[in-house]
C-alpha cells in the first residue's frame, strides 16, 4: 500500500543573490530586520549548550516528547544533528541567545527539524526567518546540494496549513515522493493526517508534555 509526503527543496546551485530574489516581500524584510538586530547564528557542540537546548526545547516547543534525553544523545552519538544558536548582541553581557535550530546533516542537504525563538518576546525580531537564511547559506559553503526547509503536510488545516504558508515563502520545489508500507501502517499516516486530534491523544497516551 502507499501513500504520499512532501517537503519543500531550495535547490542550492543558485547564487545567493538568485536564492534571495525568490523568497517573499516579506521573508526579505524579516531578514533584514533581524540583521539590523545583529543577530547571527553560532553553531554549539558543548554538554552546557545541549543542556540548555533542552531546557529552552521543553519551554517553547508545544510538544515534547518524553524520550528528549535519549534523543539528544543518540543525536550527539552518531553526529546526525547540529545544533545552532541565535545571539543577540549586548552592551555588557555576554550575548544573549535568541532562539535556537536542530539540522539534521544529510550527504546532499541540511533538513530543518526543529527551531524556534527562545522566548515570545524575540517574535518581533524574525528570528526563525534569520535562522533559515544562515543555514542556507551554510549549506551552500559547505556544498551542499539542497536545503530542506522541513516536511510540508498535504492536505493540511488550521496551524498546519499556517505552517506551509510560512515555507511556501521560500518558493523553492515542492517535493512530493511516495511512502511504501504495509495496509495499517499506510491506513494510520491517512486516519492522522484527516483527524489531527488522533495524533494529539496518541502522546498524551505515551507521555508527552504539552505547551499552551
Amino acid at each position: 500500500m502507499k501513500d504520499k509526503k512532501a517537503t519543500i527543496l531550495i535547490d542550492l546551485n543558485q547564487s545567493e543573490e538568485e536564492i534571495y530574489d525568490k523568497f517573499s516581500k516579506d521573508l526579505r524584510w524579516g531578514i533584514r530586520r533581524a540583521q539590523k538586530e545583529g543577530l547571527y547564528l553560532k553553531e554549539r557542540y558543548s554538554d552546557v549548550s545541549w543542556m540548555v537546548f533542552k531546557r529552552m526545547f521543553r519551554e517553547t516547543w508545544w510538544s515534547v516528547s518524553p524520550k528528549l534525553d535519549e534523543m539528544v544523545v543518540q543525536w550527539r552519538m552518531d553526529r546526525s544533528r547540529r545544533l545552532f544558536f541565535v545571539m543577540k548582541p549586548e552592551e555588557e553581557v555576554t550575548d544573549a541567545i535568541v532562539g535556537y535550530a536542530i539540522v539534521k546533516d544529510m550527504s546532499d542537504r541540511l533538513n530543518m527539524e526543529y527551531l524556534s525563538y527562545a522566548h515570545k518576546d524575540f517574535i518581533k525580531w524574525r528570528v526563525n526567518d534569520i535562522i533559515h537564511w544562515e543555514l542556507i547559506k551554510l549549506a551552500k559553503q559547505e556544498k551542499k546540494s539542497y536545503f530542506d526547509v522541513g516536511g510540508y503536510q498535504l492536505g493540511a488545516k488550521g496551524k498546519t496549513d499556517k505552517v506551509n504558508k510560512y515555507k511556501e515563502q521560500f518558493n523553492g520545489e515542492l517535493v512530493i515522493t511516495e511512502v511504501k508500507g504495509n495496509f495499517f501502517y499506510i491506513l494510520g499516516r491517512k486516519i492522522v493526517r484527516r483527524f489531527p486530534w488522533i495524533t494529539l491523544m496518541r502522546k498524551k497516551m505515551r507521555g508527552y508534555k504539552f505547551n499552551e
